[in-house]
C-alpha cells in the first residue's frame, strides 16, 4: 500500500495532511514539526534518507582537570575509558533516580567532554550542570562554537558519498571519526536513533551551515513529528514525551544504565527501583484505526491494563502506536 494513501483515511490524524511549516515549543526551544507533508518526510526517512538540524539539542562543554570525575558522577554509564573515537548515550538522573535528560557523551583529545542533550533540554541541563560543578570544572554552552546536523535513513551512505565522506561509511555504531569537510575539521558520529543507518556531523557553525546547504540538494529536511514517530517505532526514548521525571526502570530504558557503576547522581535510587519494581511503560500498537489520546485506557482481552502516555500515527502500520503506563 503506498504511504500517501494512508493520509486520506478518516482515522488518520489531521496533522499528517498539513502541507508544512507547523511548529511547537519543546522545553526551551521552538521546533519545526513539519517542513513539507509529513507523509513525504516519512517516506524519505524510511525508504531513502532525510536530514534534521540538531540545533534544538543543547551542546554542553565540560572542561578542566576534574572534567572526567564530574561527568562520571553525572551519567548512568561508564565514561572512564571513553575514547575520542567513540561516544555513548546515557541518562542524567536526579537524586531520586528520576530521568532529567538523555544525553550523548563525546570526549575530546584534550580530555574535555561534550554532552548533547535531548531536544529542548539544553537550558535546563546547563543550569543543572552549572549548579553541580565543583573543583576544576568549567561548564559552557557550546551552541555558538559548534553545531550538528543528523542524517538518517537506509541510503544515508549514499548521501555521505555525495558529501565526499566515503571514509566514514564503515563507522561502527557509536563510532566517531574526525575528517575534513569544506576545508575544516568535523567529527562524524554514527548515532542513529530511528533504527536505520544514521550519523551526525559536528563542527563549526559556518561549516554546518554549508553542510545544510549541501544536504538541501541531496535529501529532504525532516521535522520533529516524523523523527519522533520513527524513534517510537523502534522504541527509542523521547525525553519530553515519555520519560522526563520517571525512573529508568519504570520508563523501560534500563539499557541506558550501567548497574555495575557506582557513585553517580541517583545511583542508589536507580538500584532500589530496579530491585523492587518491574517495567511500568511499554510500547504498543493500536488494534484499530482509532486515534488515541494521552490518558485513554489501554485494554487487552483481559480488560484494562494501563493508560496511554503518548501516541503517534505510524504510516508503515497504518495506525497509532504509543507508550502505555501499565497498572
Amino acid at each position: 500500500m503506498p504511504l500517501t494513501s494512508w493520509t486520506s483515511s478518516e482515522e488518520t490524524p489531521a496533522i499528517w495532511a498539513i502541507e508544512g511549516g507547523r511548529t511547537a515549543r519543546v522545553g526551551d526551544t521552538e521546533v519545526v514539526l513539519t517542513f513539507s507533508k509529513p507523509v513525504a518526510e516519512y517516506e524519505a526517512l524510511r525508504r531513502e534518507a532525510g536530514h534534521y538540524d540538531l540545533s534544538s539539542c543543547g551542546r554542553l562543554l565540560v572542561t578542566g582537570s576534574d572534567a572526567l570525575r564530574f561527568v562520571q558522577n553525572l551519567v548512568t554509564r561508564d565514561v572512564q575509558y571513553l575514547l575520542p573515537e567513540t561516544c555513548l548515550m546515557a541518562l542524567m538522573l536526579d537524586d531520586g533516580g528520576r530521568i532529567k535528560d538523555v544525553v550523548t557523551v563525546f570526549v575530546g583529545d584534550d580530555g574535555s567532554f561534550e554532552l548533547q542533550t535531548s531536544v529542548g533540554a539544553g537550558a535546563a541541563s546547563f543550569e543543572r550542570l552549572t549548579a553541580l560543578a565543583s573543583g576544576d570544572v568549567q561548564v559552557t554552552e557550546g551552541g555558538t562554537s559548534r553545531r550538528a546536523v543528523a542524517i538518517e535513513g537506509p541510503t544515508t551512505w549514499s548521501v555521505l558519498e555525495s558529501l565526499g565522506l566515503q571514509q566514514v561509511i564503515d563507522l561502527p555504531f557509536q563510532g566517531v571519526r574526525t575528517v575534513t569537510l569544506h576545508g575544516q575539521p568535523v567529527r562524524v558520529a554514527r548515532t542513529g536513533v530511528t533504527g536505520e543507518f544514521g550519523v551526525e556531523i559536528i563542527g563549526d557553525p559556518v561549516v554546518i551551515d554549508a553542510v545544510l546547504a549541501d544536504l538541501g540538494d541531496l535529501c529532504p529536511r525532516i521535522g520533529l513529528l516524523v523523527l519522533e514517530t520513527a524513534m517510537l517505532e523502534v522504541r527509542h526514548p523521547v525525553l519530553w514525551r515519555e520519560c522526563d521525571g520517571v525512573g529508568a526502570s519504570r520508563a523501560g530504558v534500563r539499557w541506558l544504565v550501567d548497574f555495575q557503576k557506582q557513585g553517580y547522581v541517583g545511583h542508589a535510587a536507580a538500584i532500589e527501583e530496579a530491585a523492587t519494581s518491574s517495567v511500568g511503560r511499554v510500547g504498543f500498537a493500536a488494534a484499530s484505526l482509532e486515534t488515541l489520546s494521552a490518558g485513554a485506557p489501554v485494554s487487552t482481552r483481559d480488560g484494562v491494563v494501563g493508560e496511554v502516555v503518548w501516541t503517534a500515527f505510524s504510516p508503515s502500520r497504518g495506525r497509532s502506536i504509543g507508550i502505555a503506563e501499565l497498572i
